[in-house]
């Protein structure tokens, strides 16, 4: 079927039209591919079929994603001009107030008076007195329909009237604004600036509120707008904090991920603007008003403090956006929340803790993710990590899953009070997974041992607290853990942190610190007071949040820890989306990897100090191509091992880095009980040019010189693919003309091949002198015929291995990133071609990136000299390479590096991190690429890093070539073509 000639066509076709004009993951290409199966449903089974196909697709894609929130992005920031304002709406409005200090209604109804629309007005009030106060204050208010006042019990605050009193009457309208008499007195003083800050948020001004229903008429993908956070509420506040222990099961019940760590947007203060819709899921999880607490003077940790922090979630469960109102009096509204980072970002972490040393004579730390962080962005990933390893020596599958339910139980024994240690957790592990008590305490061990060597020390935290001991501060260390003691003593003298006065564990002592019991104890044990203390640590409720309970706000340093730090970043929200650091070990350590390498500093500097995402040469190495080479290199490695290779070539100037990285790699110390097995490696430097251009000895071979794609003109072929040096003779023998004629391959070949076989006699003879050196030189290289020699490079068609197995007459193996079809012919030769990527794609079907976009690859695989030309015999009968001169990459070789560096980084960071076993660890292939093809789409910003990124091109007639630009000029015209063609529809 592939020899036909309407295959042959329909293939041409699809390639040379639907790939350019219908690229992968966009729009069009989506509506093509929609289009495309609609009508072979159509052809095939007609429009009956069609139809219920449609419906099932429809209702399969909206439904809500259990494992992660919808995210949308705009241009960050946009206003909605008076031109654009709607005069009139055909959306149902409602406003519920909870009015439960009455003396503030009439503040309210001014703003209510704000309202340009008709509406109706639902109020809960607390007792049947203020219903009559609130019906005469409401006849001022010309505008609303229908009015609803209701008595409610003292229960959640605004939360519970909203959803459960009046939750089931929001059916009949479309768009809800949500208020209430706003006093938080849980400060000691009435909060009238905040409750100020968010009404005029929502009901400033009739252009705010018109913007605002502007938005909900034309956007009908908008679900709920609500005020920027109160800049004078701390950062903090944008995190789960003490809700932590109802989140889980109002989150479930949504349908929605849990993440216990991340700093999220919400409407803080319960004031906001809401589509239906968006209301929905949170009116359906079936919450009554006994389920609220009596009011008590909570300030968190209460039913309502969690629904607060839901209202988002709950518009992003059915795939609605969020828009935060920057300003009102412009009508500036943002696609997310500031968050008041800015609080974190005030002072250095360096500053913070200088500030509080000179007063302070006790400094207490916190432990993990404050002295000592993972390489994983989530802590219990570890578990995950140990699966395999668990299954495969205990017999016991689904560790993480049986850890955390045997940890679950141990504290469930204890009624949820005290605290666990890790000895109970693995006693209830025996009784769960049905192993003996000296089976468990080895499954303890490897988990200590596993935590203890992967854990990294916090040195910028680490260095301030050995500082503080010095200086005579006693300095005491405060953490809930489950690790005993002895393991933490352990841990903590293997990492150097042995200066401590005492430590004070949870798994000990048996209070917490999230509960607040074991700051209680830490007081009274130290006798701390407000003018004699200060606490560093990461936790926002257990470091934060319940010191600030006890009175001690101003005797803290909070140090976020690295991945809650690297997801403030732009380059942290892109990688997160991209990564989905929650579904699997690998995509979390790697999500992890990267935040500890930009925020193991408490201050981010690397990240944080540039206006560009990504504005770093070492950085842009770590990150963009350290997983990439890390995952090819690692398949080398193990390949090299079971093909029982002797030798690896590391060719062209690609090889200079990849020769450097497998020289760190085979002889770091903890890879040394495989050294042996290793085969030997050395960089080779070669080029296309110089192995065909050597296969050259009679006319028949001159087809192999025009082979692939060349624009300019005949003499630029010869002196540029060709490096022919001496044009002369060749000039006399077929002409000036002839030479300067312009030519282009494969569609002039026929010419090309005629003028090229006129001078075979030159070209054969330069190659018969060109030859003798080339073989030389590789004969030299401990070449002996017993030997498994494999070349490494970046592939496509195995052009060289092919060239060096003709002339050494020895097979010669290859490993590639990427080979192509052409390269499917070593599948009947002596020789093995093997590619980690893709092998033997359709050069026509680049749908991977780091093939689509190997130009990227090319130009951070470089090495200090030009392209090679060919080998030559010096004075004393040497063999010394003949380079091009150097090009923009040579000339700019300090930086790339820079790149070079922060690639080795990333490898030695996984080796010295896991040891023997990251010889193991592959990280997904789509996943060590999108990166990648982020930086090509220009979706990260690379700012300086992207003069750099230049390949020389004279094979094929270019010079040098800017890789972003060329690929971010080919996207504009795909989006330039796009947007024209949706115009005319």
């Amino acid at each position: 079927m592939k020899k036909s000639f309407i295959y042959k066509f329909i293939l041409k076709f699809h390639n040379n039209f639907i790939e350019p004009f219908f690229p992968h993951e966009t729009r069009r290409r989506r509506y093509y591919d929609l289009g495309l199966f609609g009508g072979r449903i159509i052809i095939n089974d007609g429009f009956t079929s069609f139809w219920s196909v449609s419906k099932k697709y429809i209702l399969e894609n909206y439904k809500t994603n259990p494992n992660r929130y919808t995210y949308f992005h705009g241009d960050g920031v946009f206003s909605i001009p008076e031109d654009q304002f709607i005069s009139h709406t055909g959306l149902k409005i409602v406003v519920h107030a909870h009015v439960y200090y009455i003396d503030l209604f009439e503040e309210m109804c001014e703003y209510l008076k704000n309202i340009p629309f008709r509406f109706s007005l639902f109020v809960s009030v607390k007792c049947a007195d203020d219903k009559n106060f609130i019906r005469e204050k409401v006849k001022n208010l010309s505008l609303v329909e229908f009015t609803d006042i209701r008595v409610v019990p003292n229960r959640g605050r605004d939360i519970a009237p909203f959803l459960v009193e009046f939750g089931p009457s929001f059916k009949n309208y479309d768009i809800i604004c949500h208020i209430h008499t706003k006093k938080s007195l849980f400060t000691g003083e009435e909060k009238t600036d905040w409750r100020t800050y968010l009404l005029k948020g929502v009901l400033g001004s009739k252009d705010t509120v018109t913007a605002i229903m502007t938005v909900f008429e034309k956007d009908p993908s908008v679900g709920i707008i609500y005020p920027e956070i109160w800049p004078d509420l701390p950062y903090q506040a944008c995190t789960w904090l003490s809700n932590k222990t109802i989140a889980p099961t109002i989150l479930k019940k949504l349908n929605v991920r849990y993440d216990p760590d991340e700093y999220f947007d919400f409407p803080a203060g319960s004031v906001f603007w809401i589509r239906r819709e968006a209301l929905e899921p949170l009116l359906n999880i079936g919450l009554r008003i006994d389920d609220f607490p009596e009011e008590s003077g909570q300030n968190d940790g209460a039913l309502q403090h969690t629904i607060e922090r839901c209202f988002v979630i709950s518009a992003q469960s059915k795939g609605l956006k969020y828009l935060v109102l920057q300003d009102p009096d412009s009508r500036t509204f943002s696609y997310r929340s500031h968050k008041n980072v800015k609080q974190y970002f005030s002072l250095s972490f360096e500053n913070k803790f200088f500030y509080h040393l000179s007063s302070s004579e006790i400094l207490s730390f916190d432990i993990f993710d404050t002295l000592l962080i993972r390489p994983f962005a989530t802590p219990h990933m570890v578990f995950r990590y140990l699966e395999g390893k668990v299954a495969k020596e205990f017999g016991i599958f689904n560790f993480e899953k049986v850890r955390i339910e045997s940890e679950s139980i141990a504290r469930e024994r204890k009624n949820y009070q005290y605290d666990v240690t890790l000895s109970e957790i693995y006693s209830v592990l025996s009784e769960f997974a049905g192993i003996d008590l000296k089976t468990a305490d080895r499954l303890l061990r490897l988990e200590v041992t596993t935590e203890k060597n992967l854990l990294i020390p916090r040195y910028a935290v680490i260095e301030k607290a050995k500082y503080a001991k010095d200086l005579g501060k006693r300095v005491i260390l405060v953490s809930d853990t489950y690790f005993e003691r002895e393991h933490i003593e352990e841990i903590l003298f293997l990492k150097g942190i042995d200066f401590f006065d005492e430590i004070y564990l949870s798994s000990e002592i048996g209070k917490r610190k999230d509960r607040g019991d074991l700051w209680d104890h830490v007081f009274a044990a130290e006798r701390i007071r407000k003018d004699n203390f200060t606490h560093i640590g990461d936790n926002e409720q257990s470091d934060v949040q319940k010191i600030g309970d006890n009175g001690f706000t101003d005797n803290l340093v909070h140090v976020m820890r690295p991945t809650a730090l690297f997801r403030h970043s732009e380059l942290g929200r892109v990688l997160w989306e991209a990564m989905r650091p929650y579904n699997g070990w690998r995509e979390n350590l790697l999500y992890g990897m990267i935040g500890n390498y930009f925020c193991n500093d408490p201050d981010g500097k690397k990240l944080f100090n540039s206006p560009r995402i990504l504005d770093d040469f070492e950085g842009f190495g770590y990150v963009v191509f350290g997983p990439i080479i890390y995952n090819f290199m690692n398949w080398v490695l193990k390949c090299s091992i079971e093909d029982e290779c002797t030798q690896l070539w590391f060719i062209s100037r690609e090889g200079y880095l990849l020769d450097t990285v497998f020289k760190t790699m085979v002889n770091h110390p903890n890879f040394f009980h495989w050294k042996e097995k290793f085969p030997a490696g050395r960089y080779v430097p070669c080029s296309r040019r110089a192995a065909i251009f050597s296969l050259l000895r009679k006319e028949s071979d001159i087809p192999r010189l025009l082979d692939g794609i060349f624009k300019g003109t005949l003499r630029d072929f010869l002196t540029q693919r060709l490096s022919i040096a001496v044009i002369k003779p060749i000039e006399a023998r077929i002409g000036t003309r002839s030479l300067d004629q312009c030519i282009s391959l494969p569609e002039d070949y026929d010419t090309v091949l005629k003028q090229m076989r006129k001078i075979s006699d030159i070209l054969i003879e330069e190659a018969k002198i060109e030859r003798k050196s080339f073989i030389d030189y590789f004969k030299n290289l401990e070449f002996e015929e017993s030997n498994r020699i494999a070349i490494v490079d970046i592939g496509y068609s195995g052009t060289i291995q092919s060239a060096l197995s003709e002339l050494l007459h020895h097979p010669i193996n290859g490993y590639y990133f990427v080979t192509e079809t052409k390269a499917s012919k070593f599948q009947y030769s002596e020789s093995f071609c093997k590619a980690y990527f893709g092998e033997y794609i359709d050069p026509y079907d680049k749908t991977l990136p780091i093939h689509r976009y190997s130009l990227l690859l090319e130009a951070v695989l470089t090495a200090p000299t030009g392209q090679l030309i060919k080998f030559v015999t010096d004075h004393s009968g040497g063999i010394q390479p003949n380079f091009k001169d150097p090009g923009t990459s040579q000339n700019e070789f300090v930086k790339i590096n820079q790149i070079h560096t922060g690639i080795f980084k990333f490898i030695q960071d996984m080796i010295e991190e896991f040891g023997p076993s990251a010889l193991e660890i592959e990280f997904p292939k789509d996943l060590v690429q999108i990166v990648f093809e982020q930086v090509v789409k220009g979706n990260i910003d690379i700012g300086s890093v992207k003069s750099i990124m230049v390949v020389e091109d004279e094979y094929c007639g270019n010079n040098e070539i800017s890789v972003l630009d060329l690929y971010q000029a080919l996207y504009k015209r795909i989006w330039e073509f796009e947007g024209s063609v949706i115009n005319k529809m």
